[in-house]
């Protein structure tokens, strides 16, 4: 099994810092196999130390997040019926799909925004994005509102446990992680408890 975060700290000091962030972050989006957030919070710790950037470490994140989000979403809009096909009515996958669909259609804001804190469950509920036709000005503001603020309080995390822990970055890691983790069902808690239930849409996007 390969070792994450003896991974993200080689990496983290590389010139490519950015780019390998941006990439992971990418990857993660839709491969769960790429966890991308000891690299988030190896780098936090980095710019707490002054080894990066932590603006341009948020950033690289965010956007490549992004544009992962895009890769199942475009997949399921380009593969509904094939994917339809292979998940017939009644089978537990199906009803996953046809209930993730749902919550799509009558809270899409606060379900692109809490999947992103969840790994698989964000793969999930981008590919059923796609699969259900969410439309474009929905998905991509509230996508673009879930990972930044995914973006930044991972790298916050990481950051904040290095400005605290700046001579042991293994316990600054953990810190770091432990209060990322604390943090996604607190913030999934606001959320629903802040963000408005929208019109169920129609199918195509119309609100009814």
């Amino acid at each position: 099994m390969m070792d994450w975060l003896a991974a993200a700290e080689a990496l983290v000091l590389s010139p490519w810092l950015y780019v390998i962030l941006l990439v992971v972050s990418f990857l993660d989006s839709f491969l769960p196999a790429i966890p991308s957030e000891p690299f988030l919070v190896v780098a936090g710790i980095a710019a707490a130390n002054g080894d990066a950037n932590v603006m341009l470490v948020v950033a690289a994140t965010a956007l490549g997040a992004f544009g992962g989000d895009l890769v199942p979403y475009f997949a399921g809009r380009a593969l509904v019926d094939p994917v339809l096909r292979r998940l017939p009515p009644g089978t537990r996958r199906r009803r996953t799909l046809d209930w993730v669909g749902t919550q799509l259609a009558d809270r899409p804001g606060l379900t692109l925004v809490t999947s992103r804190y969840i790994p698989v469950g964000r793969y999930v509920v981008t590919l059923s994005a796609g699969i259900s036709r969410l439309p474009w000005r929905i998905f991509g503001p509230y996508t673009a509102i879930a990972v930044l603020t995914w973006s930044i309080y991972i790298v916050m995390a990481g950051y904040l446990g290095g400005q605290a822990l700046q001579d042991n970055v293994i316990l600054a890691f953990f810190v770091g992680l432990a209060v990322a983790l604390a943090v996604t069902p607190l913030t999934q808690l606001a959320l629903r408890r802040t963000w408005g239930r929208p019109r169920r849409l129609r199918a195509g996007g119309r609100p009814r």
